[in-house]
């Protein structure tokens, strides 16, 4: 039964690419999902919900990786406007219509969860799918606007582009773009109601739960430069879950010197929720690590073995919590970590920011050399040492292009900036290359 729900589900999802499916009429003998099992089965859908949803652009315009002369020239056309921030081609399948699968089966769920009576005996069940189908679409809904939306500007978000919120599954309904400030509106608000009924941790890393969703609030709120929320939510979620591993001890499930450090085990014990970043565009999957982010690394810091494999002259990144080189993009406990040193250095607290910023850096640091608890006395020394790690322990997870944008919104003015043989592309902070075209085949106001 799972199986054929499945199978119907995916062949209303072809419907969503282009305008010219929608006058397409389904089979009316097909069952619908009509009890708590299907629309949790729907959930548990790992290949639309959680294996490669996240949007590739949002790897492949950031500065994690670089190309060279010979393997840009080796690129497809496509790619290669793709990773130069020019206009480029893009049609089903793409990052727009992956997101929206999961904000599909997340509105079906919902739909007919209103059909469905909340009795005694299921209340907990009925719950947990409503909390885990409004945190799917909140998710789905924040990974859309860091890749094709500005970063947020509370002077200017009621007028920038949003997204489409798409909050029915019935195809006849029409949703037209959404301005950014109510598209983050709609994600925060989604979020909260989940935390109503989500339970503290999910069964599986791959279903959302009150940790995840007071983490994906903590992304929200920075991302929009609200740091007494952000750390508000951060802190809220390690209160419920706030495990580490430590890199000097393979039975944390790592081994820094394997190919793939984390292959063993995609759920790592830091892992809170489980996606991974799609691979319809992998340009950045092909690439070489910046190599001035590389050096960056003390070489006591395991990180510079954990994360990097050695090819040719440079290197290529292997530290991702997912198999088969697959790039983790989900919400992990070091990350969250992160989300509250640097709010809690943005609103002064600093050492708070510190004590979070040390408690992460010793788990990575090699234990046969005496760790020294980095020291901050201002909020600016504070401040900066968090986003040094943060660059350094969150790169290739999908979130550098967001950072990017919502760090030259506070003046960090960061250029980025490919060099291709004699030629240099050049996105200047202001660019509107920040705001990416949508996809050429849909029809949306």
């Amino acid at each position: 039964m799972k199986n054929r729900l499945l199978f119907i589900v995916m062949v209303l999802l072809t419907l969503t690419c282009c305008k010219k499916f929608l006058d397409k009429k389904t089979n009316n003998s097909i069952a619908v999902p009509e009890k708590l099992e299907d629309l949790q089965a729907l959930l548990d859908d790992q290949e639309v919900m959680n294996k490669g949803v996240s949007p590739s652009l949002s790897e492949c315009f950031g500065d994690d990786y670089f190309h060279t002369e010979t393997s840009f020239n080796n690129l497809a056309p496509e790619y290669k406007l793709i990773y130069t921030w020019q206009k480029f081609p893009s049609k089903f399948p793409n990052d727009w219509s992956v997101c929206y699968k999961i904000v599909y089966n997340a509105n079906l769920c919902l739909d007919l969860l209103g059909k469905i009576e909340r009795t005694q005996e299921k209340a907990a069940a009925w719950d947990n799918i409503r909390g885990q189908a409004l945190f799917a679409r909140a998710y789905a809904f924040l990974n859309l606007l860091w890749a094709y939306c500005k970063g947020y500007d509370i002077s200017t978000a009621q007028k920038d582009n949003g997204i489409v919120l798409r909050t029915s599954s019935d195809f006849n309904t029409i949703f037209n773009r959404s301005s950014l400030a109510d598209s983050y509106n709609k994600i925060i608000a989604d979020t909260k109601e989940a935390l109503k009924y989500l339970p503290d941790l999910a069964l599986l890393p791959t279903r959302g739960s009150r940790a995840a969703a007071n983490g994906l609030l903590g992304r929200a709120y920075l991302s929009m430069r609200l740091y007494d929320s952000s750390f508000k939510y951060s802190n809220a979620g390690l209160h419920i879950y706030d495990s580490l591993m430590d890199y000097n001890k393979p039975e944390d499930g790592i081994n820094i010197n394997a190919n793939s450090t984390f292959g063993a085990n995609r759920f790592t014990r830091e892992v809170v929720f489980y996606t991974e970043i799609n691979l319809l565009r992998n340009i950045h999957t092909k690439g070489l690590v910046d190599t001035a982010l590389y050096s960056s690394y003390n070489v006591s810091d395991l990180r510079r073995t954990a994360f990097f494999l050695p090819y040719q002259q440079f290197h290529r990144f292997k530290g991702g919590y997912a198999r088969n080189f697959r790039l983790f993009s989900g919400i992990a406990t070091d990350e969250l970590f992160l989300i509250r040193a640097e709010s809690a250095a943005r609103i002064g607290k600093i050492e708070d920011a510190m004590a979070d910023l040390n408690h992460l850096l010793q788990k990575r640091w090699n234990n046969k050399v005496a760790f020294a608890p980095l020291i901050a006395t201002t909020r600016e020394d504070a401040l900066a040492l968090v986003l040094e790690h943060r660059r350094k322990e969150l790169l290739f997870r999908g979130l550098r292009w967001s950072d990017i944008k919502r760090l030259n919104k506070e003046g960090k003015n960061i250029v980025l900036k490919r060099v291709v043989g004699v030629n240099t592309y050049i996105l200047e902070p202001d660019s509107d290359g920040y705001q990416v075209a949508l996809p050429d085949d849909l029809d949306i106001k």
